[in-house]
């Protein structure tokens, strides 16, 4: 049987949450998605007491966030490299110390919360098919070394017919849905409004009171002190930005593995560094061993 949808959508069903008409006049701040971003920025704010509004178009779980491979990570590729030639070092530097304050928040924020989201421990291995490539991995992981104290990354092998690979140990894997529900259970539990669905298309300047932020056809407003804009492309764009982004098409498949199953449940995550950049883990499920790989874009 064939489902044309992410699988993490089909192992959780929808959230009940606000509706547009619960939508109060006032928040210290608002967040505009309920990914994983908008969802523990708005944990993290109601710690600090603060009250807060988060709005998303559909309903906690549906969107970026949980279409793709999930993987829990601080080896991204040649993300390294690519920063360093567009940015520059400082810049590496930055990115490598604020992806480990990342990692080790979601765990922080797991443990702290109780949040069950099968998250398991994985080794991560990158790897080059192409022997043009093999140079700019191995750059790629002196980089991360200099810049990033947990970036362990060694020379490895892998389950295919790889030229280079290196093995990145201690990563994990996790259930995205599973994982943005607890954070929706933890935010309300400290008073945190989730509200949806409501489309915010516009931010604008109020004359006393703070931000304006309304939704699709003004049929919903709500002034803040602050605004966080959590969303996969920027609902406001004043530098018109929007002009350089380009529609890619990411290939996807999932299904069981029969032969060997118990072997392939465990086998590290692996993503590939060519152009096509195939991405791919496994985990147990009642079924039988799950597999998902993505990549071949265009």
């Amino acid at each position: 049987m064939y489902h044309h949808e992410s699988y993490w959508w089909g192992q959780s069903p929808p959230l009940a949450v606000e509706g547009a008409s619960d939508l109060p006049d006032h928040a210290d701040v608002v967040i505009v998605g309920a990914g994983l971003v908008g969802l523990t920025s708005a944990v993290l704010m109601a710690e600090l007491g603060l009250s807060v509004v988060v709005l998303d178009a559909n309903v906690p779980g549906r969107g970026v966030s949980s279409q793709s491979t999930v993987k829990l990570s601080i080896a991204q590729g040649l993300r390294l490299s690519s920063i360093e030639q567009t940015r520059g070092p400082e810049h590496v530097r930055e990115y490598a110390h604020r992806t480990l304050d990342g990692f080790e928040l979601f765990l922080q924020i797991a443990d702290k919360y109780n949040i069950e989201c099968d998250l398991e421990k994985r080794d991560h291995i990158l790897y080059a098919m192409s022997p043009a490539c093999v140079d700019r991995l191995r750059h790629e992981v002196l980089l991360g070394q200099a810049h990033n104290s947990s970036f362990a990354a060694q020379p490895s092998t892998t389950p295919w017919r790889a030229t280079y690979a290196v093995t990145m140990p201690d990563q994990f894997i996790f259930h995205p849905v599973k994982y943005l529900y607890g954070l929706v259970a933890a935010a309300q539990s400290m008073g945190v409004q989730i509200v949806a669905p409501v489309t915010a298309t516009q931010l604008s300047q109020h004359a006393k009171n703070g931000i304006r932020v309304a939704g699709a056809h003004g049929n919903s407003r709500i002034i803040a002190d602050s605004v966080v804009v959590a969303t996969h492309v920027p609902i406001t764009n004043p530098a018109f930005q929007f002009a350089r982004y380009q529609q890619i098409r990411d290939y996807a498949i999932s299904g069981i593995i029969h032969d060997d199953a118990d072997h392939w449940a465990t086998v590290p995550m692996t993503l590939g560094i060519d152009s096509e950049e195939p991405s791919m883990r496994t985990w147990p499920t009642p079924e039988g061993t799950r597999f998902v790989v993505t990549g071949h874009f265009h």
